[in-house]
């Protein structure tokens, strides 16, 4: 008999091949790979997912990691390629950044082809070996690396409200602790599923599977309280037994409900080369170029004399911009912020990224993004900067809108 497992991530970072001192753990956005244009002045990102791997007594029969791709750029015709790697390396998200990423040393690498214009939904990706190089290895924090030289990836984070996660088939009919299923031989564990003891509540982990009572359960908790079963600090992973009981008559049908429909738009927005933006601080919009036909769905328009980006159906989107400054000069203190201009003018909360003070070096990836339900067709908005003073210079500004419900 099978069980499935799911593991939620616990963390998550990119990082900058042209901000090598920095890391981007808050960001609800993963960035992987690059832009597929302008190859030469593009930043190169990779991403690293972390998750809690439990220590199972069942043998995995396979595993798949779930990404939620939000969008992603290219310009080709063929499908992109996303490596997907690990590491025996003990990895902090946290602190990752671009100089000590050298100092690991990726395994189990391998390309997963992604199908053109996917967003906005998950992608499946069969990561059986690597589980079986952690458990093996006995990793109990494993890292995922992503990375790739083609296109541009934008990928749901931890943080994000579609969060990376794996998930594990368990082969009930082997009882035995993962290494020795894989290695074939006497582990220090033996053979014997973990027996729950209440008396020893105070031992058992966050993650680990346990036996009671003829059934299996995971731990979701340190130090649990209370019974399996009974409490909500155990998940039950084997099915509860069935007893003999009379079934009641059927219920009459009910009305069937209207059909849902769900058009899904996007749009990709992108202005490369050396541009200039005088700031005041009342704001100023930032310069965008009107894409190439295959990167914009009907729904969203650009007036380039103005910047202002429109959208005719009402929904929910999610829109995100990133901007790389020139790596030269100075950047003044700013807010960069994504603003509606109608109907009710109002700045997107979680899209402003502001700069205290004026930088001379370590110039960082500006980013942010924000999601807008509107229930008003024809919705404008644009990215702004403001300033008292100075003028900001970049390299390229991208934004990505997704329609998603």
């Amino acid at each position: 008999m099978s069980k499935n497992l799911k593991v939620l991530s616990i963390s998550s970072s990119y990082i900058d091949s042209k901000n090598k001192d920095l890391t981007f753990s808050a960001s609800t956005s993963l960035l992987v790979g690059k832009l597929p244009s302008y190859k030469r002045f593009s930043n190169r990102y990779i991403s690293l997912i972390k998750f809690t791997i439990p220590r199972l007594s069942y043998k995995p029969d396979s595993s798949y990691l779930y990404l939620y791709i939000e969008n992603y750029q290219n310009t080709n015709a063929c499908p992109s390629y996303i490596n997907i790697s690990t590491t025996l390396s003990n990895i902090d998200t946290a602190s990752i950044t671009w100089n000590n990423i050298a100092n690991t040393s990726p395994v189990c690498s391998f390309n997963k082809k992604v199908p053109l214009k996917l967003s906005g939904e998950y992608i499946k990706i069969n990561i059986t070996n690597i589980i079986c190089y952690w458990l093996t290895n006995n990793i109990t924090q494993p890292i995922i690396i992503l990375s790739t030289d083609s296109s541009l990836f934008n990928i749901s984070s931890t943080s994000s409200c579609n969060p990376p996660f794996i998930s594990i088939l368990l082969n009930s009919n082997h009882h035995c602790p993962i290494q020795n299923c894989y290695n074939g031989s006497t582990g220090s564990l033996g053979c014997t599923p973990n027996i729950f003891n209440p008396a020893l509540s105070q031992n058992y982990a966050a993650g680990e599977v346990i036996r009671y009572n003829d059934m299996f359960y995971l731990v979701t908790t340190n130090n649990p309280l209370g019974l399996p079963g009974n409490s909500i600090d155990f998940t039950l992973l084997s099915p509860i037994p069935q007893t003999t009981s009379i079934t009641g008559a059927t219920g009459p049908t009910g009305v069937t409900g209207p059909t849902a429909t769900f058009d899904s738009q996007y749009a990709f927005f992108t202005t490369l080369g050396l541009n200039s933006t005088p700031l005041n601080s009342s704001g100023v919009t930032l310069e965008l170029d009107v894409p190439i036909a295959s990167d914009i769905s009907n729904g969203i328009t650009l007036d380039h004399s103005t910047n202002i980006i429109t959208l005719a159906e009402t929904g929910v989107y999610k829109i995100s911009y990133i901007i790389i400054p020139l790596n030269q000069g100075t950047i003044p203190a700013s807010n960069i912020y994504i603003k509606v201009l109608n109907p009710t003018p109002r700045i997107l909360i979680g899209s402003q990224y502001v700069i205290q003070t004026s930088l001379t070096n370590a110039f960082p990836t500006i980013a942010g993004q924000a999601i807008l339900p509107t229930t008003n067709p024809n919705t404008t908005l644009a990215v702004f900067a403001s300033g008292a003073s100075g003028t900001l210079f970049y390299r390229s500004i991208s934004v990505i809108i997704t329609k998603i419900a």
